[in-house]
Parts: C-alpha cells; sequence; structure tokens
C-alpha cells in the first residue's frame, strides 16, 4: 500500500467476489470512497493487523456504499474511533447495515431498500444537520426514535413512504431544523400538532404529491419562522387553517393542485397572511374566479397564476395591490389572455400599474396530463441517479483510484 500513499479517491464497482476491502483504510490521504455492488463484503474497515484496533480512515471525508446486500457494518471492531473527519455518507439498497455513532458525520442519503436496523441506526448520528431518506413501496412507518437526538439536524428531506399514515412526533425534537420536504407520501393525512410544536425556527416547509393529504393542522401556528410553503400534488388539500394569519414571516406561498385538485375557489384564511411578497396557484382546473379579497394582501409583489383554465377575468381589487411588481398569467384559457391584452383589453386597467405583466393563453385548450403523474412515479430512481452524478464522475465498473 505505500505505493498508494497519495491517493484521495477510491471507487470500487462490481467486484463481486471480494469477501473483504484491501486494507485502504490505512491510505493516509484518501479523502473519498465509492463501493457499488459488493455482494459478499460484510464489513468497509475489515483489516485488524496483529489483532489490535486500528484507527483507520484518518482523512475519509465522504463515503457512499451501493448495493451491498451483505453489508453489516461500518467497522468489525465495535468501539473503535473509526472514520474521524467523515461529513458526508449515502447508503443506499444496504438493508443489514447498522452502525453506530460518527462524531463529524454532517449529511446523510439513505435510499433503496434499507430496513428499520438501518434507520434506527441514524438517532446515533447527532452531529448531523442534514438527512434525506427515500423510502421503498414497503415501508409503513418511519421509527420514532430516529429523530430523537438529532437536535443539530438544520434540513431533513422524506421521500418514498407511501404507506407512511402519520408522522412521527419525534418531529418536535429537531428544535434547529429549518428546511422540511415531504414526497410522495400518498397515506399521509396531516402534520399533527403535536409534531410541529417544536419547530420554532423551521423557515421552508415543502409537501408534494401526497394523494390523501388534506390538512396542514392549527399547528402551523407554531412555525413562527416560516418564510416559504411549497404544496403539489395534494388533491385534497383544499383550506387553509385560521392559525396561518400567525405566520408573520411567511413571505412566499406555493399552491398547486397539478390538475388533479378539486378546488372552486382560494382558500378565505389567505387573505389573513400578513407580510406575503409571493403568490404562485396553478393547476386548478375547477378555479373559476379570483377572490375580491386578493387585494388585502397588499404586501405582494410577484403574483403568478397558471394552467387555471376557467379564471376568466381579474377582480378590480388588484388594482390596490401597488406593491405587485411581476405578474404573470400563462395557459389559462384565451378569454383571460384577451381581457389583459395592453392598452385594449377590458382588464388592462387592472393591471396597468404592474411593472412587468406577462400574459400568454395556450395555444389550444390543455387538459390533464398523465405523463405528469407518471414522471412522479420516477422521482426516487431519479433522484438516487443525480445524487450519485454529483458525487462521482462516470466509472464502467472495477476499480478506479486518482
Amino acid at each position: 500500500m505505500m505505493d498508494l500513499k497519495n491517493i484521495d479517491l477510491i471507487e470500487l464497482r462490481n467486484c463481486k467476489n471480494y469477501l473483504k476491502l484491501p486494507p485502504i483504510g490505512q491510505l493516509p490521504l484518501l479523502r473519498r470512497l465509492s463501493i457499488w455492488s459488493m455482494e459478499k463484503v460484510n464489513y468497509i474497515d475489515d483489516d485488524l493487523p496483529d489483532g489490535g484496533p486500528v484507527r483507520g480512515f484518518q482523512s475519509l471525508e465522504t463515503l457512499m456504499m451501493i448495493n451491498l446486500s451483505s453489508l453489516k457494518g461500518l467497522s468489525r471492531k465495535e468501539g473503535k474511533e473509526l472514520f474521524p473527519p467523515l461529513r458526508g455518507m449515502d447508503i443506499i439498497s444496504c438493508p443489514d447495515l447498522s452502525f453506530r455513532s460518527l462524531s463529524s458525520l454532517k449529511t446523510l442519503f439513505v435510499a433503496g431498500h434499507c430496513a428499520n436496523v438501518v434507520l434506527e441506526s441514524i438517532s446515533t448520528c447527532e452531529s448531523l444537520t442534514s438527512l434525506n431518506v427515500v423510502g421503498t413501496e414497503e415501508a409503513i412507518c418511519f421509527p420514532e426514535e430516529v429523530l430523537r437526538n438529532l437536535t443539530l439536524l438544520k434540513s431533513f428531506y422524506i421521500n418514498r413512504f407511501t404507506k407512511l399514515k402519520s408522522f412521527p412526533n419525534g418531529l418536535a425534537h429537531l428544535k434547529a431544523l429549518k428546511s422540511l420536504f415531504i414526497f410522495n407520501c400518498d397515506k399521509l393525512k396531516s402534520l399533527q400538532e403535536e409534531g410541529l410544536r417544536g419547530l420554532e425556527y423551521l423557515q421552508c416547509l415543502s409537501i408534494k404529491w401526497c394523494e390523501e393529504f388534506s390538512s396542514l393542522s392549527e399547528g402551523l401556528q407554531h412555525l413562527v419562522c416560516l418564510e416559504s410553503l411549497e404544496i403539489t400534488g395534494c388533491p385534497k388539500l383544499v383550506a387553509l387553517p385560521e392559525s396561518v394569519k400567525h405566520l408573520k414571516s411567511l413571505q412566499r406561498l406555493e399552491m398547486s393542485g397539478r390538475y388533479s385538485a378539486v378546488l372552486v375557489a382560494l382558500p378565505e384564511t389567505l387573505q389573513h397572511v400578513p407580510a406575503l411578497q409571493y403568490l404562485d396557484i396553478s393547476g386548478y382546473p375547477t378555479l373559476t374566479s379570483l377572490p375580491d379579497w386578493l387585494g388585502n394582501l397588499t404586501t405582494l409583489q410577484s403574483l403568478v397564476i397558471s394552467n387555471c383554465p376557467k379564471i376568466s377575468s381579474l377582480p378590480a381589487s388588484i388594482q390596490r395591490l401597488t406593491e405587485l411588481r411581476s405578474l404573470s398569467i400563462t395557459e389559462c384559457g384565451p378569454e383571460l389572455a384577451r381581457r389583459c391584452e395592453k392598452g385594449k383589453g377590458e382588464d388592462w386597467h387592472k393591471i396597468a400599474h404592474i411593472p412587468q405583466v406577462n400574459v400568454r393563453a395556450p395555444a389550444k385548450p390543455k387538459g390533464y396530463n398523465s405523463n405528469m403523474m407518471a414522471a412522479s412515479s420516477e422521482v426516487v430512481a431519479a433522484s438516487v441517479r443525480m445524487h450519485c452524478r454529483r458525487k462521482l464522475v462516470g466509472c464502467s465498473g472495477g476499480c478506479r483510484f486518482k
């Protein structure tokens, strides 16, 4: 190994007959290690010369493990300090992997077929600031204990827990959380107030493609620092709780039905958001008009209306939006586009004060696009592929050193 002492990157791929890895933990400058499809390997650090403990991987910063079906742990020798500078780790389809506290780990990505033993190990990584978990069709719950000790976590992304019916109340332990992303949790109906109570520093909440999601709950009032709220592809969510008026920091709201939501009017509670600057309403085929109270959103600076084909005119109250700098109306039908035509449309005088106006009608009537929903089923695979591409240079197989 002395001839390899300057190596800082190793990729091992499809070495299916390896029973154990070479003693790469002794490489003093190794910073990045990626291991793919080595089905017989049980441990990453399996090198214990002279029967004594080894302080391995002294420079390792990122570790990626993909399709390691027999992997049991990071080290055969428990209790020793392993990977002391490790900052980022990816675990993809390593169903039997368990690990103990990694004192320096900041970012963790878990995806593919990973059993609860993998998820339960996360709770020992108390230094985590970013956690990204992509489940499987079989995942029916998110273990409560996973979130218990993650008091430094700032970003939490959960995707593809298609049978998850409720979010763990352990969410309230994430006192430092700033961003929460919940995607493709088809059975999830709401975020319970108990879980939201502790998220005082949450700034961004994004909920996408959750078919049964119908309520944000009054617990929304606890999100006193929330600046951005995005709800996409949640057809049963047609109202916002009264507590939305307590969101004094909320500046950005995006609501998109993606052509499947039965929304006939904007939620009235929306008018009480005190500091809203950006509003995006899209993909509601049954929305017939914009309310007169839209003029109450006097802090609004940007308004986007798209793919709402039944809206045929703008309310007169839009003239009260004197802070509005940008208006975009697209794919909302030819009648609305005609009425907003510059200089001669019936509604032009209502929006003439806005510096940037973009109105575009569809070339022909546009209905439900089945490809959009089909595309959502590819989210997990695409997420994993893009994540891997960001971290690795392409390799056709075997081993690569740099």
